[in-house]
């Protein structure tokens, strides 16, 4: 009979734990309930996005936000569509959301970076390239890399350019943007045999464009060879005609 009131308590013990136990898992389906349906929302935004219906695309977003508002991809997702909008000072509000929530949201990161350097912020750009480049996750490092030196390049600084360019062109030898820009760079630096190498490899990959079929003639005129130059100069003035780069051909500048 002494037992009984400690077998009480235990009995009673047990029974508040499982209470406590069954508390924490409908707290945590609760949470995954939210997650699944922020989740939901965020897709079909992106999807509405894609098809070019914004305000369907901005009511989904509004959603996500509404059950957490501090949302990570949900802030990315609605900057970008607020950048499309051209409302920039609110895109800039949810850029910043979304890179304090998680700093290591490579994808928010390098969004905010290519979104500061359109406005001209071109350090700070930098500096979310650079955020999004520490995490060792990131499935497009050298999409990154390539942004960081297309920003330096737009704010005059082509040296640190070329680092991010070749950095990119180590993760990924075939981007197109980062061969015909470390052709131009080390044309302008006077290293035009390696301005040769970088051309020939943008057009074992890429269409012609004015502006590689221009750069190219005017590697191959500087080295003397002058088929290789008529060449380019025979490909830019029958595609593009029109073009400021055929103009200056016109023009011998």
């Amino acid at each position: 009979m002494k037992n009984y009131p400690l077998m009480r308590l235990l009995v009673l013990a047990g029974v508040l734990v499982l209470g406590a136990c069954a508390t924490n898992a409908e707290k945590q389906g609760e949470q995954d309930k939210k997650d699944k349906l922020i989740d939901t929302n965020i897709s079909l935004g992106i999807e509405y996005m894609q098809r070019g219906k914004l305000e369907y695309a901005k009511e989904k977003f509004e959603k996500a936000l509404e059950i957490d508002s501090s949302n990570p991809e949900a802030n990315n997702a609605m900057a970008l569509l607020l950048w499309r909008f051209k409302d920039f000072d609110k895109a800039e509000y949810h850029f910043n959301r979304a890179v304090s929530a998680d700093e290591q949201n490579a994808e928010a990161q390098n969004n905010f970076g290519v979104f500061l350097c359109e406005r001209g912020k071109f350090n700070t750009a930098v500096k979310h390239f650079n955020k999004a480049l520490e995490n060792p996750l990131y499935k497009t490092p050298a999409q990154a890399n390539l942004n960081a030196g297309l920003c330096l390049i737009k704010g005059g600084n082509k040296i640190e350019a070329e680092k991010y360019f070749r950095a990119a062109l180590e993760m990924d030898p075939k981007l197109p943007v980062a061969l015909y820009h470390m052709g131009k760079l080390s044309f302008e630096t006077g290293n035009t045999l390696s301005a040769r190498a970088f051309m020939e490899r943008f057009f074992s990959i890429s269409q012609d464009t004015a502006e590689s079929l221009y750069l190219a003639y005017k590697v191959e005129k500087t080295l003397g060879d002058r088929n290789a130059a008529a060449s380019y100069r025979i490909r830019l003035k029958g595609k593009f005609p029109d073009s400021p780069e055929a103009k200056r051909l016109a023009s011998n500048k």
